[in-house]
């Protein structure tokens, strides 16, 4: 992930005098064996040792994060990939588990968006599973039985800022490289050409929250960005950097702008096309301000910039159909769209990435769920069929994610996100043609695991299966096997326009009595409900949206089973609805007040057994930007209005999602690179029971958890490592062992 130090580099050559060449930026066989060792490598040359070194490895080796966190507490903290600070405090407790068992992650490239230096006969892409940008020769061509073409240049590292690059733009005449970060990071990255390893970028402005798609409109100056989140596209001066504002804001009901991906500009009539995968929600700036809301962040004297979803209208969400919006490249504000393409005749199944051939006068479409390359005339407008569709076997297309136009050399150039490749077709290739060239980054037959930032994760006990939302990339619920490891072949994946997913699903929920499955749908402000035998594009069962929900921006859920209720934390207050609840459905319970001590509600569970919630928080007084103001709030479960918790565990480190396991009577809290345990009869400031994973651990930035009570294991989402770990904690099961841990301290 991170490329050698020359300092390191020249030791080892000291030592070997030659390297061994990394299988294509690491072995796919990546385990959980490898990860303890700091991985391993397949032989396939022996070269002379260049500085700096060529090689990447495709999992961070201890050295690796160990600098990782060096560097971060060399700033005074542990930072959350620079989006806010995280506690450094130690969780305290019997550190327990030790290195996990079992690793879900794909080793290789995952290219998202592509381009192509035409003057300097390169191609770069970015690559949003191991946070790299990657320049190839233009006419590279991976042949048959050779796993991966390797880059000349790799662009990787904590000084880069990069990370989930899911945008990309050449400058023609410098060859300088703009790079969209879409989470984690709110900066816009400009490397100057020839960049190479871990450099920082010559500029880096600070962009809204969930910026994707980008195009740069050299005759005015302009660089235009697509922002998710808030339904919006800003507009910089081209040269734009550090807290400088936006020119323009495109954002309001009118636009057509509905969680916006690929964008591009039409030079001779001044348009704008816009992608759209069609949630949204309503903002108004009359509204107050918001706690504990998710938000765009860093718009503190800023003009033109997005109303986030702190000032989102309660209930105002809609799911709708995928779209292309066109509208003037100076429309500003809630200006309506000009036209827009939409409807079943499009073929439109999460239109993502935009090029535009100037020349031809076409719009060309990377349809991600389609696994196809829509193209339509720059005229068309509504329910119009594309005049050409590439899609087929023998085109090597897998959930396109960006497209690019080489007008000089007559080519068209794809990203296949689900591929491990990028693929080169002529200019208008049209139907099942197979691509000239293929720069691949993965043996055709490795599998592709498209994670990206999995914020949570849960356990089907039913089919002893793993399942795994995105946060960011390919929204999708990928399944694996519950003993998966490595690179292994997802069993199963909720994915497609139909299912209405969108990003930033921080929360799953399996319910093993209805067998069902629980997500938020962040933007369309609704609750997702699918059977648990879902798979491919199937719609949701029920879908909980509309005014009377109170839904703002919900970030994350909990499932009664049992008692037949949902639970949402919502800013100051936690929402109650009936599990089988479908449309517009008014919360049965709403705990909120000064009493219940919550400030920012950020994740809940539950505990049936003991008729028990619990509200991860910061309380009253506290920062909802520095995790160790959190308490984990327990509440009788029957608890409505202005409720006081039961007790109150103080001085908590841990912001992420929280998990119970009740017959144990355990609290799990994700921590910044570990988990920490507590007794559900805690209270006041009680040091955690146990810790797992950390600190200093293989965790690095851990977001999701769940318990497999059969394995006596508990199962981990990382969003740095993109993975999936599974650690070993059969102490944890044990009556006598948790017994003894409830009785100490008391």
């Amino acid at each position: 992930m991170h490329r050698m130090s020359r300092a390191v580099a020249r030791g080892a050559a000291a030592l070997a005098v030659a390297a061994v060449v990394m299988s294509g930026w690491g072995d796919r066989g990546v385990s959980a064996q490898r990860l303890r060792n700091g991985g391993d490598g397949m032989l396939v040359g022996i070269e002379a040792l260049k500085d700096p070194p060529g090689a990447v490895c495709a999992w961070p080796t201890d050295w690796q994060v160990n600098e990782l966190r060096a560097e971060r507490a060399a700033a005074g903290r542990v930072e959350q990939q620079g989006r806010r600070g995280r506690s450094a405090v130690a969780p305290g407790g019997d550190l327990i588990g030790g290195d996990p068992i079992r690793a879900v992650r794909d080793p290789n490239a995952a290219f998202a968006a592509v381009a192509v230096d035409v003057a300097r006969n390169e191609v770069i892409a970015t690559d949003e599973n191991l946070f790299q940008i990657l320049a190839f020769d233009r006419t590279g061509n991976t042949p048959p039985g050779i796993p991966r073409t390797m880059p000349k240049r790799t662009i990787a590292g904590e000084k880069t800022q990069i990370e989930f690059q899911s945008g990309v733009y050449v400058d023609p005449e410098t060859g300088d490289i703009y790079a969209t970060n879409n989470d984690t990071r709110n900066k816009l990255a400009v490397f100057a050409h020839g960049g190479d390893g871990n450099v920082a970028p010559v500029r880096l402005l600070d962009t809204p929250h969930g910026a994707f798609g980008i195009t740069v409109d050299n005759a005015h100056q302009e660089m235009l960005i697509t922002i998710q989140h808030d339904s919006a596209v800003v507009t910089y001066r081209k040269q734009a950097d550090g807290k400088e504002s936006p020119t323009r804001l495109l954002q309001g009901n009118k636009t057509g702008v509905a969680d916006p991906h690929g964008i591009v500009v039409d030079p001779r009539d001044d348009l704008i096309f816009v992608a759209n995968y069609g949630s949204t929600h309503d903002t108004s700036a009359t509204i107050e301000k918001r706690t504990g809301v998710p938000s765009g962040g860093l718009d503190a004297g800023k003009s033109n910039w997005p109303l986030g979803r702190e000032y989102a209208i309660p209930g105002s969400g809609t799911l709708n159909a995928p779209s292309i919006a066109v509208h003037k490249r100076t429309d500003n504000g809630n200006a309506p769209s000009l036209r827009v393409i939409q409807g079943p005749a499009t073929q439109l199944d999460w239109p993502t990435g935009l090029a535009f051939d100037a020349e031809r006068r076409e719009l060309y479409v990377a349809n991600d769920a389609g696994a196809s390359v829509l193209v339509f005339d720059a005229d068309a407008n509504g329910n119009v069929a594309p005049k050409r569709v590439l899609k087929g076997a023998r085109t090597n297309l897998a959930n396109p994610t960006s497209v690019f136009v080489d007008a000089k050399n007559k080519e068209l150039w794809v990203a296949n996100f689900g591929g491990h490749s990028i693929t080169v077709y002529p200019i208008d290739a049209k139907g099942d043609v197979a691509p000239r060239r293929i720069i691949r980054s993965a043996p055709p037959e490795a599998p592709s695991l498209m994670i990206g930032n999995p914020g949570a994760v849960a356990y089907d006990t039913k089919r002893e299966e793993i399942l795994v939302p995105n946060c960011v990339a390919h929204p999708q619920i990928a399944v694996f096997a519950c003993l998966a490891d490595g690179d292994a072949r997802r069993v199963r994946a909720i994915e497609g326009q139909k299912t209405q997913l969108g990003r930033t699903m921080h929360a799953i929920a399996y319910d093993a009595i209805h067998d069902e499955i629980f997500v938020p749908q962040q933007f369309g402000q609704g609750i997702l409900v699918f059977a648990g035998n879902a798979t491919g594009e199937v719609p949701p069962k029920r879908v909980i949206q509309g005014p009377d929900t109170q839904l703002i921006a919900l970030d994350r859920l909990a499932v009664d089973p049992v008692n037949n209720e949902i639970y949402v934390p919502e800013g100051r207050k936690v929402l109650v609805f009936p599990r089988d609840g479908n449309g517009n459905v008014k919360p049965t319970r709403v705990i909120e007040g000064p009493d219940t001590t919550m400030l920012a509600a950020r994740a809940v569970a539950v505990d049936p057994s003991r008729n028990l919630i619990v509200v991860s928080a910061t309380p009253a007084g506290g920062d909802p930007g520095d995790e160790r103001s959190t308490e984990l709030a327990i509440f009788d479960r029957t608890a409505t209005g202005n409720a006081k918790p039961l007790r109150v565990i103080t001085g908590v480190a841990s912001t992420q999602n929280i998990a119970v396991f009740e017959e144990s009577g355990l609290i799990f809290g994700v921590g910044s690179s570990f988990v920490a345990v507590w007794r559900i009869d805690d209270n006041g400031k009680v040091a955690p029971r146990y810790t797992i994973g950390g600190p200093n651990g293989k965790l690095v930035d851990p977001r999701g958890i769940t318990i497999d009570r059969k394995n006596k294991t508990v199962i981990i989402s990382d969003k740095y490592l993109n993975a999936v770990l599974t650690y070993s904690v059969p102490q944890l099961f044990d009556a006598k062992t948790t017994a003894s841990a409830s009785k100490q301290n008391r």
